[in-house]
């Protein structure tokens, strides 16, 4: 039997039906990542910050900033942030209003959920009030993010002047390893490890004057320093003064007004290393 070159007709089903196939694992790729920001919502719907809401720590939850809840993440026409909501009851959303300084929401995603790129150039966010004043104040900080590069002091976190001395909460010591600035000396834990995704934390007691900060709930401690008064609001992904930017993303941002509990910081780390799909080391 000879063989035959396919007509224009069979060639056009041919082409219709690779095309539905293409289109088809676009859709379901699209599908998984959709179902996995649902998942994802659900889960801090359901989150333990929720049942601490119903309990005796509802008022120590300060700030709350989730990346994956497209409810609380305003952007531009560009897909920029213009405003980041804060999901506590104190609605200390962080804003951006100079176009060019605005981190993206649509560049990025981590396991198929949103986070909150920074270019490491210029943008950052500042959060509308004041969210707590260290200097007399017991906290903890829990921020799930990601350097992209690392030994240019770049901020996760600081606090602004205001009236007192602000610091900053986390960043890269310029060493390759995350610190605290808070309390006017430098308070260094593990060395970062870029393009990783991590849960740097900190906590202050203020009584004790003991600085802990923690990678993925491993901690290195600092006595005897007291955190200074500063009641300036929050920077996020650069230094008080706008610089040292951030290089890299951040999926969420959460602050406590009390030192969490070895039981509230289990809590807490499970329910971000299970919403995130961290692979903690």
């Amino acid at each position: 039997m000879k063989n035959r070159a396919f007509t224009l007709v069979e060639l056009s089903i041919v082409l219709v039906i690779i095309a539905l196939l293409i289109g088809g694992i676009s859709i379901g790729t699209r599908l998984i990542s959709g179902s996995r920001q649902v998942a994802a919502q659900n889960m801090s719907d359901r989150s333990p910050i929720f049942e601490i809401f119903n309990s005796e720590l509802e008022a120590s939850v300060e700030l709350w900033l989730d990346a994956n809840d497209a409810n609380t993440v305003k952007k531009d026409a560009n897909g920029l942030v213009t405003e980041w909501r804060d999901k506590s009851k104190n609605e200390r959303h962080a804003l951006q209003a100079t176009e060019t300084n605005r981190p993206s929401a649509v560049s990025r995603e981590f396991n198929g959920l949103t986070v909150i790129d920074f270019d490491g150039t210029d943008n950052y966010l500042s959060t509308q009030d004041t969210v707590l004043n260290p200097g007399s104040s017991d906290f903890s900080v829990f921020i799930v993010a990601n350097f992209d590069s690392s030994g240019n002091s770049e901020n996760l976190l600081s606090q602004q002047d205001g009236t007192g001395t602000g610091r900053a909460y986390l960043r890269d010591s310029g060493s390759n390893v995350i610190e605290s600035g808070v309390g006017g000396v430098s308070t260094t834990a593990q060395a970062i490890v870029t393009s990783k995704y991590q849960i740097y934390s900190l906590t202050h007691d203020n009584s004790a004057n003991e600085i802990l900060i923690y990678t993925n709930n491993s901690s290195e401690s600092a006595s005897s320093i007291a955190a200074e008064q500063a009641t300036g609001v929050l920077n996020i992904g650069a230094a008080k003064s706008a610089t040292n930017f951030l290089d890299g993303t951040i999926g969420e941002i959460i602050i406590f007004d009390k030192v969490l509990n070895s039981q509230e910081r289990k809590e807490i780390y499970n329910y971000l290393t299970t919403k995130w799909n961290l692979e903690l080391t």
